[in-house]
Formats: C-alpha cells, sequence, structure tokens
C-alpha cells in the first residue's frame, strides 16, 4: 500500500507554530476562529509538545516553546468565505 505523502485533511503546506504558551493559544484559537483540537500530546512536565488544530478547513500544527525552539512572531489571516 502507498503512503500518503498528504494525509488526509491537510493541505500542501501546514503551517508550524512554536508558541510561549501553547495551551493559551489553542484555547485563542477556539475562542477566536472557532477552531477544533484534534490532536494533543503533553511533555513530562505537563506541557504541550504537540498539537493540531482545524481551523476552516485548514490545520495548524502547535508546540509549546522550550529551550532549543523559541517563540517566533507570526500573524494569522484567516480567509472565510
Amino acid at each position: 500500500m502507498a503512503v500518503k505523502p498528504i494525509p488526509d485533511g491537510y493541505h500542501t503546506v501546514t503551517p508550524y507554530l512554536t508558541v510561549a504558551d501553547a495551551e493559551a493559544q489553542i484555547d485563542f484559537l477556539k475562542r477566536a476562529f472557532g477552531a477544533e483540537e484534534t490532536y494533543r500530546h503533553k511533555d513530562d512536565k505537563g506541557r504541550v509538545s504537540h498539537a493540531e488544530v482545524r481551523v476552516g478547513n485548514s490545520m495548524l500544527m502547535i508546540g509549546q516553546a522550550r529551550d532549543q525552539w523559541t517563540p517566533k512572531p507570526a500573524m494569522f489571516y484567516p480567509k472565510f468565505r
């Protein structure tokens, strides 16, 4: 069976956000854009190490900043029809 390079429900480009507070970011996306959290994995300290959130028909991946992965500035402009 062939492996799909892009899983169902994803697009060619899937942004990965490394943020200072992943819990707060996910909560914001839910409240502001009606995002649906589809996956969450926490590290041994209870922080979000990886999460996947659907906004409209697009997926965002989110991770908690730590050590070598520092938070980066970003802008989010959803396009709704």
